[in-house]
Formats: C-alpha cells, structure tokens, sequence
C-alpha cells in the first residue's frame, strides 16, 4: 500500500493549527486531530484515544478514528496499558517503530499476544501521548500502516507538534465547556432566585428577615398586610418595637437565643401587635439564615394569620361544651329512665304475679273440692284458667329475666367455655333420659372472652330450644361443638329437629316470636331473644343455619383468646 504524497509541512501545521484553535466543541475538536495527523502521516489509520468528564466528575474513556470505519473496531476491548500502550498512556515516551511486531514489548499479554484476529493490519506504528501544559496526560495518538517503514522520523515531528496544539485545543474547550456549565447554573440559580422572590412578594404570610440582635432586614408585602406597616417603616427597626406586645417580649428573646443555638421554631402560636393597636392571632415558624461559611447571621420568620382558625375553635368548643351539657343531661335522663325501669320490673314482679299466685290458689282449691260437682265443660274450662295463669307467670319471668340481662353489670373476661358447655349439658340429663335423647360434646370448645353467667344462660336456653323442637315420634339428638377462625370463637348448638323455613329465619331472635302453635311446643317467646342480648353485651353475634323439617344449628360467636 503507497503512503497519499506528503504535503508541506508548514502550510499543514499551520492549517492544523488553525482548525484546533477555533473549535471549542470536544467532539469535532479530536475528531479532526485524528483525521489531520493521519494526514500528516500517511498512515492506513489513525486513532486518537482520550479522557472525557461526564457530569459527575468521573472520568471515561472515548476515541476518534481516521481512515478506518468505526465498525472495525467497535468488536475489540479499548486498548488497555500493555508494555506497547503504557509509555503512551502514562505520558512517558514516544513510541515510533518500523516493524512493531520484531518489538520486544510486543505480544506479551493475554489472551491476545499481539494483535487480535480480525484487527486492521499494523506493521508500521506511532505512538504520541497528548499531555497538557500542567503535566496531565489528556491522551494518546496512534497510528498504524500495514506495511514496515513508512512512518518517519519527520512524521514524529509532525505529530508531537500537533499534539501540543490539540492539548492547548482541549485545555480551551474544557474552560469553554465549564464556563457554559456555570453560565447554566448562574441562569438556573437567577431563575430559582427570581421564582423566590415573586413567591416572597406575592404570599398572603409576612415573610420578615431580621439579625441576631432583632433588626428588620426584609420585610414582604404580606407582612404589610398583615402589620399595617409599610417595608420603609420597617426595615432597619427593631422588631420588638414595632409588632411585638409589651408582654410577648420574652418570647422574641427565647426565639432569638434559639436561633442562636442553631434551632428552628415551626408552627408556634402566639399573638401580634399591628400598627393600629390591634392584635393577631399568628402561626410562627423561625429558621437560621448562615452565612456562606456556615456561620448563623440572623433569622427567617413565617407568620401566618390564624385569626379565623382561632374563631372556629373557639365557637368549637362552646359547640363541644353545648354537647357535654346535652350528653350529660341525656344520661342523668337515661339514668332516670333506667330507674323508672328497674322499679316497674320490680313492681310487675310483685304486683302482676300476687293476682295470679292467688288464680292458682283458688284453681287448685277449687279442683280439689268441687272438681266433682262440676260437669265436663266446667273442669275444662279450670283447666284452662290455670294453665293461662302458669303461662302468665312463666311470661313475667321471662320478661323479668330480659330485663335483667339487658341491665345488669358484666365483666367481659378469660372464660372456660368448654366447662360451661359441659356444666349446661349435665343439667339437662334428667331431661334427656325422660325423652330418650343424646347430648354430647363431639369437640373440645375453646376459651372465650364474656361473661360466664351470661354464656351459661345462653347454652340452657340454645339447649332447651333444641330438645323442645322435635318431630313426634323422634328422640331428640344435640351435639355441641365450635369452631375457631381469625380470632373467634363459633360455639354450635345443632339438632335433628323440625327445622326452621328460611322466610322465618330473621325472625327468630325476636321478642315474642313464635313459629309454632303453643299448643305443640309451649313456650312463650322470649327465651331466644334474651340469647341474642346477652350475645351482644358480650360483644358476639347469633345466627342459625337450617333446613326445615331436616334440624338446625343455632350458633353464638365470641372472641377468642387470640384475637
């Protein structure tokens, strides 16, 4: 391969010159080194390898090529400071060979050993370290011919000049690009300060700044609003002399010895002075204002007016104390009413149940002396007077027994359910032998949080429901169990008895509900609606599950322990 004729090598460096000094842009600046010292040499290929800055400050490597497509050597590593490359990389010496493959630093590093397979040819080689005026290595040119000899001494020459003008050529268009970064940021940092500022002057809070020793330093026109005093009349003047009340003094002094220390104040109330006499409620907030050296000079000071915040509050408060007097006049009536209450269940007690003691009296009298000389009809009809009255009685009871439940303190704690359930079931022996009937608990019952003679009363109630309600003919089977799940506790009554129809079903916790005819299965309404409320003061709930004329399962849920 021939070498392009040499050009003159005054009119080259002087255009080489000319071209580096008037580009300040990094990029084209290296670009056209590497394409004029490859001209200047005559080389197949040139590469000019060099440091760049990203905007972190951190250094990484780039490089230009000449007379060689990029593609040629995008697929191998940068080169790296092998005994070839280094005196290049570090600055040291300049490295000109005829033949760089018979060089002794040639070929000694893996995986390579020489050149890479695919590589452009290189016999002839020139190495050229770019260094600035202060000792700092910026790069290297390199350039390389595929056949021996053909880079000269003069090229040498050539080449080191043009690598002192494109260090100078650099060194300006890294000031350059500093002084366009600055200029950015000045702009930036004007622009951030002109938006400060417009916020300053157009915010409705007063935005004061003041020294150490509490002299007005700025003074917005929010403040102007708020105080009454123009930023003439401010600035300069001690802040205790013009907003500060004769008896808020020693706050400014807290507030300025905390300053001091270095503190900030946020969102502290208090009250002002304006220069018609009057006062304002404000919200305070206090920064430290540093000097450049980290030293504190003065304060920043938010006040915000709080007047109509202070005027809710207050027609809150008369509104809350309105409320208490309401609440506590409503208790003192409940407690009156609950009062009234207590006294009419104990008068329904005595007062209800004395006739009818005395209807069961003069029945059974009645029975036992005269039952002979009545006819058929009049035996049936004391019959009926007396069963009416023992239905009476149990009502009252009942009723008595609700109104007990729905009053009557309770202390919500750690309960055996289990125990509970197992003392309900032995009670109701007796009556399960009568009907030839099966109760039992199939599995073991967690402990619950409740009232241990509320949860009693209401597993009597579930079980008895559950040994009335059976198909004629049938034994009544119970089974008692629970279950847990997300901290509660479902306890289950469930019988093999007539069942309930699902239209019924909300209707069955209620007082005086009845789905049966009393003739068929006595009762008087109430005995479910007293599990339900003692259910809720213990915090649960009840439900049921059935299919009518195939059982139910009537359910009471508490919370467990784990909840």
């Amino acid at each position: 391969m021939n070498a392009p004729a040499a050009e003159g090598p005054d009119s080259l460096l002087h255009e080489i010159g000319r071209t580096l000094a008037s580009e300040l842009d990094l990029d084209k600046l290296v670009q056209a080194t590497a394409d004029l010292t490859t001209r200047a040499t005559g080389a197949d290929f040139g590469a000019f390898f060099y440091d760049a800055l990203n905007e972190k400050g951190e250094s990484y490597a780039l490089y230009a090529l000449s007379g060689a497509p990029r593609e040629a050597f995008n697929k191998f590593p940068m080169p790296r400071n092998t005994e070839v490359f280094a005196p290049t990389f570090r600055g040291e010496s300049i490295v000109r060979s005829d033949d760089v493959r018979k060089d002794p630093r040639y070929g000694k590093n893996a995986p390579h050993h020489g050149m890479p397979a695919g590589h452009p040819p290189v016999v002839s080689y020139l190495a050229v370290p770019v260094v600035s005026r202060s000792g700092e290595v910026l790069g290297g040119l390199f350039f390389g011919h595929g056949s021996p000899a053909r880079v000269t001494h003069n090229h040498e020459h050539r080449v080191v000049a043009i690598a002192a003008y494109a260090a100078g050529a650099i060194e300006n268009a890294r000031l350059f690009r500093k002084s366009q970064e600055a200029l950015s940021e000045r702009r930036r940092v004007d622009d951030a300060v002109a938006h400060l500022a417009a916020i300053v002057t157009s915010s409705d809070d007063a935005i004061i700044s003041k020294s150490l020793d509490g002299i007005v330093r700025s003074w917005n026109l929010g403040a102007e609003r708020m105080f009454g005093y123009a930023a003439a009349e401010a600035v300069g003047k001690p802040l205790t002399a013009l907003i500060i009340p004769g008896n808020r003094i020693g706050e400014e002094q807290d507030i300025l010895s905390r300053i001091g220390r270095g503190q900030s104040i946020s969102h502290f109330e208090t009250v002002r002075s304006r220069k018609a006499g009057s006062l304002v409620d404000i919200s305070l907030s206090v920064s430290p204002i540093r000097a450049p050296g980290g030293g504190i000079i003065g304060a920043a000071k938010i006040a915000r007016d709080i007047t109509e915040k202070k005027r809710v509050e207050a027609e809150l408060r008369i509104l809350n104390a309105r409320l208490e007097d309401r609440v506590r006049e409503r208790t003192a009536s409940l407690e009156e009413m609950v009062q009234e209450f207590n006294t009419f269940s104990y008068t329904v007690a005595h007062d209800l149940r004395a006739p009818l003691r005395s209807i069961h009296r003069y029945s059974d009298v009645l029975r036992s002396d005269h039952e002979a000389s009545l006819s058929e009809e009049g035996r049936d009809f004391l019959r009926r007077i007396a069963e009416s009255a023992r239905r009476m009685d149990r009502l009252i009871l009942d009723l008595l027994e609700y109104s007990r439940v729905a009053r009557i303190d309770i202390r919500l704690v750690p309960i055996d359910a289990g125990k509970i359930a197992a003392d309900a079931v032995a009670a109701f022996d007796g009556e399960a032998r009568e009907k030839g009937a099966r109760v039992e608990i199939r599995r073991p019952i967690p402990r619950v949080i409740g009232d241990a003679v509320l949860l009693s009363q209401c597993l009597n109630n579930l079980l008895a429901n559950a040994l009335k309600f059976t198909a004629p003919g049938r034994s009544p089977e119970v089974v008692v169990s629970a279950t847990s799940r997300e901290g509660r506790v479902r306890i289950e009554v469930r019988d093999l008895g007539i069942g309930i129809d699902r239209k019924h079903r909300d209707r069955l916790f209620r007082l005086f509900e009845r789905l049966n005819e009393p003739q068929s299965y006595p009762g008087t309404g109430v005995g479910l609606a007293i599990v339900k409320k003692a259910v809720e003061r213990m915090g649960g709930t009840v439900g049921v599950d059935s299919v009518f004329g195939a059982g139910s399962c009537l359910w009471i849920e508490l919370r467990g322990l784990d909840s």
